[in-house]
């Protein structure tokens, strides 16, 4: 006889994989205490990853931030490049399929639901 224990890897507050452990080889018990331990150690691994995660979306926001300030210019191409750059770092931070940015004219009463 065998036991296995299914543990879940969270990052964050979600749950993004499982961890078997058994024991079908040795066919001994699997000891709790240890299997406590081992999800603590995938709790923090989860946390440290999500984090780390969490700190590249900043430094990339950060990094567009300076290229936008830093390339700001009137001239039509480089206006795209830039509008460019914030959809693609929108869509790295938010984690979205698409990101677009919409005009709006001087004068116009616009309703916004986010």
């Amino acid at each position: 006889m065998s036991t296995c224990a299914v543990l879940p890897l969270r990052l964050g507050n979600a749950v993004r994989g499982l961890v078997v452990v058994d024991n079908k080889h040795n066919h001994g018990l699997i000891n709790e205490k240890v299997i406590d331990s081992l999800q603590t150690l995938l709790n923090n691994a989860g946390q440290v990853y999500e984090t780390s995660r969490q700190q590249d979306k900043s430094r990339e926001l950060l990094s567009a931030n300076y290229d936008i300030l830093n390339q700001a210019s009137p001239k039509p191409s480089k206006l795209k490049e830039t509008l460019d750059r914030i959809c693609s770092t929108a869509r790295k931070i938010t984690e979205a399929d698409w990101v677009l940015v919409y005009p709006l004219f001087d004068g116009a009463d616009y309703k916004f639901d986010v």
